[in-house]
């Protein structure tokens, strides 16, 4: 977040309002004050589920009332939304835009632009070190080839192996 603020560098922080004020996670007093500062929110759901899996009640929940959350405790409108593990379908994007957001955002790197249905992602979470953090922000030529590769060698390998056993590797390895 200091360096953040430091380089002036425009984020958004993808939140699971359920994980708010758990042991590793950001408390609402540091959301407020990032808030405050200029950082921007966006829902990362309520739970934290594979988005395509679940049934439409749950689906249509996990959507708006971590939007609603959001919303109310910052009263700011949350335009944001990243999928849990990076899964999403037609379906899934379809309650994405109905339940108002206007972002949707996968799990491969990448910077942004605006005409892009399904925008990618630079992850940092608590896995991640100050040493980790600053290679994403300060990306070098061999950083951004290794995420192109990363990004186009993933769905393959999550049909190949399942997700579940994907998650597994990946999170061994890394």
């Amino acid at each position: 977040y200091p360096k953040i603020l430091e380089k002036k560098i425009k984020s958004i922080f993808f939140i699971i309002p359920e994980n708010i004020e758990k042991k590793n996670y950001l408390t609402w007093n540091m959301i407020l004050e990032m808030s405050r500062n200029g950082i921007r929110f966006g829902s990362h759901s309520l739970s934290h589920q594979n988005m395509k899996r679940l049934e439409i009640k749950t689906l249509q929940n996990e959507f708006i009332k971590s939007k609603d959350i959001l919303q109310q405790k910052l009263g700011k409108e949350i335009i944001d939304f990243s999928y849990p593990y990076g899964q999403f379908n037609n379906r899934t994007n379809l309650y994405a835009i109905e339940s108002g957001y206007k972002n949707i955002f996968s799990s491969n790197h990448g910077i942004y632009t605006s005409e892009q249905k399904i925008k990618p992602r630079n992850s940092i979470n608590s896995s991640h070190s100050i040493v980790d953090i600053n290679k994403i922000l300060d990306a070098n030529i061999y950083q951004r080839i290794k995420w192109d590769i990363e990004d186009k060698l993933k769905p393959s390998f999550k049909n190949i192996l399942g997700e579940n056993t994907y998650s597994k590797i990946r999170n061994f390895i890394a």
